[in-house]
């Protein structure tokens, strides 16, 4: 019996010059999805990307898979204004932070970017003024060093939890 390599192997062998003329569309999630777990190395310097970057970028691709199963299909030329609103829109209803949003269209603005290097068709509205990543400024909390200092002084042998709290 004939294997299915076999096949494949024939049947691209006879469509061959027929086969390079045909442009298969790229779809956006799929290349979204590519950029966020198969791309290890940064473009620009060949190294490796920190770990933090990496899950960074797989996090912000399943809340856009989410996105494009719960609300609507996101294609390349379906990154305009709306698709922005919409997703501002459906971040804001799941109560994500704004940093958290900016984190999510970072990536996606970065996707389309490597799209657009590759030379596949990207919307222009990420070079238009109204793709603005939304931040705002973290409150850091911390101890200053004296506080630090009395608590390691505080007596809590009677206590074992919170001497073990406190030595973390």
């Amino acid at each position: 019996s004939l294997s299915y390599q076999f096949i494949k192997s024939a049947f691209q062998s006879f469509f061959k010059d027929e086969m390079e003329e045909i442009e298969m569309p790229v779809k956006f999630l799929d290349f979204a999805h590519d950029f966020a777990f198969d791309k290890k190395t940064n473009r620009k310097n060949g190294k490796y990307l920190a770990k933090g970057t990496v899950r960074s970028r797989q996090t912000s691709y399943n809340y856009l898979k989410r996105f494009n199963d719960e609300v609507y299909s996101v294609y390349f030329e379906s990154i305009d204004q709306k698709f922005f609103d919409d997703f501002l829109a459906f971040s804001n209803k799941n109560e994500l932070k704004v940093n958290t949003i900016g984190k999510h269209l970072k990536f996606i603005k970065a996707v389309l970017n490597e799209a657009k290097r590759l030379n596949v068709f990207v919307s222009s509205f990420i070079e238009s003024g109204n793709f603005n990543i939304p931040n705002e400024s973290a409150v850091n909390i911390y101890l200053t060093e004296k506080e630090l200092d009395r608590m390691g002084q505080l007596d809590l042998k009677k206590d074992s939890q919170k001497d073990r709290v406190r030595d973390l």
